[in-house]
């Protein structure tokens, strides 16, 4: 995984989402081009018609929803939107304040936000749809193209969802994590793969740290920032509604089952299989890794992203423990810009379960 900077919570989310019916529909837009954008996007999934749904779409939502909808295998096994029955959209309404969103893009400003309310009828219920009512957010660029979808948790002050007084983003650590996934699922060149987990985290370590000659210390820290960044992947969706948890590029981590393997690098993920990192609110984190601190300018010290070949020399020449790694780079203080922001100000550290 090599990051130059933090694009969070839109980048190519859910575009399965909101289907079918106009009956019942309440709007609230400030801008015609919005609600003609959502318009035509219904349309076209109402009718199938692929092509007039891509016209709705804009950026790199556009291409990433085509490697996804123009593979046959993913119709024959309901993925995104090949997965809703039929859809009675109840409402549509468009947000005012922002400022709980985390809507940085790669390519496109943002025009608007609008929260939409659905009942749908599903082939098989997952995460990103369940049968019944479900809630779901667009991101549109000013000239009404849809740039992104998500149907992240809305939580209430009481921890219920009612009514959106928070919403989470895809990075946002994860509480009473406590056992790792079975699977993850891969989108490879190949098409989207159902991977064991424990065999994906090792094939991440040997394609990210597959230096037989770096000290074990480095690669366990490594294996633990690998690790956690899977496990939050598995339970918060980056790429919502698109039949997959992580791409095998370095948008996330690279997956090459093909390359040889680094037997040092499978005995650092095994000596670290039970440990789970947590920010100093007991919260699992993604565990953001880079090559070195010239990808990004938050793998340094108290920064919140793992510089491997730091790591390496702070074991190496320094002695630290891969313990001590981690907590050089995760742990947040006050007055260090720190990668991801919903990490808790404090020290972090380890539970394990077995």
């Amino acid at each position: 995984m090599r990051r130059k900077f933090k694009c969070v919570a839109v980048y190519l989310m859910c575009l399965c989402v909101v289907l079918g019916s106009m009956c019942n529909v309440r709007y609230s837009f400030a801008s015609a081009s919005f609600e003609q954008g959502v318009r035509e996007y219904y349309e076209a999934v109402n009718s199938g018609d692929l092509q007039a749904l891509y016209d709705t779409l804009g950026g790199s939502y556009l291409r990433d929803a085509r490697e996804v909808y123009e593979d046959q295998e993913n119709r024959d096994h309901h993925v995104g939107i090949f997965n809703v029955k039929h859809v009675e959209i109840k409402q549509i309404e468009k947000m005012q304040d922002l400022s709980k969103f985390e809507i940085a893009t790669y390519d496109q400003s943002v025009g608007a936000v609008l929260r939409v309310v659905a009942k749908m009828e599903v082939y098989k219920e997952e995460e990103c749809f369940v049968n019944g009512e479900n809630v779901f957010y667009f991101v549109l660029n000013p000239e009404g193209k849809i740039i992104g979808c998500w149907n992240f948790e809305e939580e209430g002050e009481d921890g219920a969802s009612n009514g959106g007084i928070s919403l989470y983003s895809y990075d946002t650590p994860i509480a009473d994590v406590k056992s790792n996934p079975s699977t993850i699922r891969v989108k490879t060149s190949g098409g989207i793969v159902k991977v064991d987990f424990k065999k994906y985290v090792k094939v991440v370590a040997k394609c990210e740290v597959g230096y037989p000659n770096w000290n074990m210390n480095a690669l366990k820290a490594c294996a633990v920032a690998i690790k956690n960044y899977g496990i939050a992947r598995v339970h918060r969706h980056k790429y919502a509604g698109l039949g997959y948890d992580v791409k095998a590029t370095e948008a996330d981590q690279v997956y090459n089952p093909n390359k040889e393997s680094v037997p040092k690098c499978n005995d650092a993920v095994n000596a670290i299989w039970d440990v789970f990192w947590v920010d100093a609110k007991n919260r699992l984190f993604p565990g953001f890794h880079v090559h070195s601190k010239a990808y990004n300018s938050y793998a340094v010290k108290n920064g919140g992203v793992v510089s491997q070949t730091k790591a390496q020399e702070l074991a190496s020449e320094k002695g630290y423990s891969w313990i001590k790694i981690l907590r050089f780079f995760y742990d947040r203080v006050n007055g260090t810009a720190y990668f991801n922001q919903e990490v808790a100000y404090g020290t972090t550290y380890m539970n394990v379960y077995k």
